[in-house]
């Protein structure tokens, strides 16, 4: 509909990911294809923190579909490249998508931290492993799996 096209606009207009990812607003973009960008978190909690986020605006991790799975395992892809970058092993980094409350920006994105080893007390409880606040990406696919 007109309305709904408009109000996703408006929506897009307003992101600052979408604004990132249009290049209307400052990132530092360490890597860009057709489907993704990857740009530093604005407020890094470890030495390496980049955020994978999708060109095409999705709120969050909460209304993937089956439809997102491929988008989400190269989000995950466009990680392990990073990580590799930094010449960090994925044992020692956090990959993951947060899910409310713990959600700043409302446009998916996947968090990169690494090394784990350098994050605070403050950002370990807030990235956690095996809490359902910050789930990695196969998690995530089978949480929406087991919605169906």
């Amino acid at each position: 509909s007109n309305l709904a096209d408009r109000m996703a606009a408006a929506v897009a207009e307003a992101c600052v990911f979408c604004r990132i990812v249009r290049g209307q607003e400052a990132a530092r973009v360490v890597y860009q294809d057709e489907h993704v960008v990857a740009f530093r978190d604005i407020k890094p909690v470890a030495t390496h923190h980049y955020l994978v986020v999708p060109k095409m605006h999705i709120r969050d991790a909460t209304v993937l579909r089956d439809e997102h799975e491929e988008l989400v395992k190269r989000m995950e892809s466009v990680a392990h490249q990073l990580l590799q970058d930094f010449g960090t092993e994925p044992a020692h980094a956090k990959i993951g998508f947060h899910f409310p409350p713990f959600i700043m920006v409302h446009h998916l994105h996947l968090h990169v931290i690494a090394p784990a080893s350098s994050m605070g007390l403050f950002s370990r409880l807030l990235f956690p492993n095996g809490m359902p606040w910050f789930r990695t990406a196969a998690e995530t696919i089978a949480a929406w799996r087991r919605r169906r």
